[in-house]
């Protein structure tokens, strides 16, 4: 009896996994067809083409406004925010080498070379400096290492609820690894982190259309996620401590019964010692993903921004 009840959970765990299996390869196969069409344009910035969306007029003598999305992310984390922009300014959003619509590079994923390919790709696309640069998540220490190596070029910082080096420098970070591993190696073949994603959160705000090919999108991208997030995950990342231009940080409410999100505030805090001129903005949302959950509270940001650098 107790065999035979072993056996059919046997048989269907196996049907399970077989259905995740055969669901998400025809889910990526389909979108992969859908949506090659690039919404952009293709840039080749030497070896490999990236993909920019620039949107917007450029008022004389205002800076141009670069969106930096998070590691294993493209253009789409920004389509919510990117509009608001253009209003009032030059915007332009990018796939970085992996990601999107973009194609792959040969050359690790390290901090410096993408720094590096956004240098280019800005040059070759005609976005002439100044920049203000807008980065979400790793994208907040992408864009801060960007003014470390172009400090003429950068005009302000706005840092959107963006990574603290001191988490990757001072915490092991064996456990985060670990889990984007597993999600990558194994639980997206089969179909559950984009059964997870399509419930979470953060697309709610999305219709029916823009959620269908978020999704597809980011799970193209989850490939190239870990390729990103390893270099810092395991060596860190060296940052400046100050910086000469005037930064916002837009962070999250702080949630106080969480004690990993009150480290999480502490950290947000400490970003706006990094110049003498900073700003602290907090949402009302205490989840990560305000590009979708409070889009103009990042334009209104960006607004502000230029408005005090005009």
């Amino acid at each position: 009896m107790i065999t035979n009840i072993l056996i059919g959970i046997g048989i269907l765990i196996a049907i399970l996994l077989a259905t995740g299996i055969i669901y998400e390869f025809f889910a990526s196969l389909q979108a992969k067809n859908k949506y090659k069409t690039p919404k952009g344009e293709l840039v080749d910035i030497g070896g490999h083409q990236l993909h920019i969306i620039k949107t917007g007029e450029r008022q004389p003598y205002q800076p141009a406004v670069v969106l930096e999305t998070s590691v294993g992310a493209n253009t789409l984390d920004w389509q919510k925010v990117q509009p608001l922009v253009a209003e009032f300014a030059q915007v332009v959003s990018y796939d970085r080498a992996g990601n999107g619509w973009s194609e792959k590079s040969n050359t690790l994923r390290t901090s410096d070379n993408i720094v590096s390919d956004l240098h280019t790709l800005l040059a070759k696309a005609d976005i002439a400096p100044p920049y203000v640069l807008v980065g979400h998540r790793y994208g907040g220490m992408f864009i801060r290492k960007f003014q470390e190596q172009y400090p003429d070029e950068v005009v302000g910082l706005v840092l959107v609820d963006s990574s603290h080096p001191d988490v990757f420098n001072e915490e092991d970070n064996e456990a985060e690894i670990k889990r984007l591993q597993r999600n990558v190696r194994y639980f997206q073949p089969l179909g559950l982190v984009r059964f997870v994603t399509r419930r979470n959160y953060r697309v709610n705000t999305l219709s029916d259309a823009e959620k269908e090919q978020y999704v597809a999108m980011m799970m193209a991208d989850n490939a190239n996620l870990l390729r990103e997030a390893m270099p810092i995950l395991t060596h860190g990342i060296e940052l400046p401590t100050t910086v000469d231009v005037p930064v916002i940080v837009v962070s999250r409410a702080e949630d106080e019964d969480m004690a990993r999100e009150r480290r999480w505030a502490e950290f947000q805090r400490d970003l706006t010692s990094l110049s003498e001129t900073s700003k602290h903005v907090h949402t009302e949302t205490n989840g990560s993903w305000i590009p979708f959950k409070e889009p103009k509270t990042i334009a209104d940001a960006i607004e502000e921004m230029l408005v005090n650098l005009a």
